[in-house]
């Protein structure tokens, strides 16, 4: 009987609400949820604007702010492992030898690294982003697209992975490259 009284409670109340303020209740809620939405887009943007703007081609001056802690931590363990490899090599056999090291961007798809950026597109999914970016590189007349993947880690957007579209060959992205060079061993 609860349950029935209910039923008819809420119909009532739906019928006594005018119809022009049910149709602004629905605006304002698809509002709030595009103002969420417009929020992440924007975050993600200056995430993005804040990075590439200031970055540089060596990446173990990356700012750490700005990336996730998994990608931190591959980028702290590669430059500790090229600093083991150089010392290794100083100390060994051969010492005027080129250690095992990274050279050139790696947040990139280009060796030589972006002068120039434009964001394409970004698609938000729950904690996790993905921008379409096309890069450029004036010095060479160079222009390219490369995908750029976010998570949101403790309420910031941060760069988790940049997936190499505009090359072919080698590792395709910010992530594998790190990966294979940990597993790398010098003679």
């Amino acid at each position: 009987m609860l349950h029935t009284k209910m039923t008819q409670m809420r119909h009532l109340l739906l019928l006594t609400i005018p119809k022009w303020t049910m149709a602004a209740l629905f605006a304002l809620v698809l509002g709030m949820l595009a103002g969420c939405a417009n929020r992440a887009d924007r975050d993600i943007r200056e995430t993005i604007d804040r990075y590439y703007t200031r970055q540089q081609v060596n990446f173990r001056i990356a700012d750490s702010t700005l990336l996730s802690s998994g990608l931190h931590t591959l980028v702290r363990q590669t430059a500790d492992k090229e600093k083991y490899e150089a010392e290794k090599t100083r100390n060994g056999p051969f010492p005027t030898d080129k250690p095992l090291m990274i050279e050139g961007d790696i947040f990139t798809s280009i060796y030589e690294g972006q002068d120039k950026y434009v964001v394409k597109s970004v698609a938000v999914e729950k904690e996790t982003a993905k921008v379409q970016i096309e890069f450029s590189n004036t010095n060479y007349n160079m222009t390219w697209n490369d995908e750029i993947r976010l998570v949101k880690e403790k309420g910031a957007w941060r760069i988790d992975d940049v997936v190499f579209k505009g090359k072919k060959g080698g590792p395709g992205s910010t992530r594998q490259l790190l990966e294979e060079f940990l597993k790398l061993t010098s003679p």
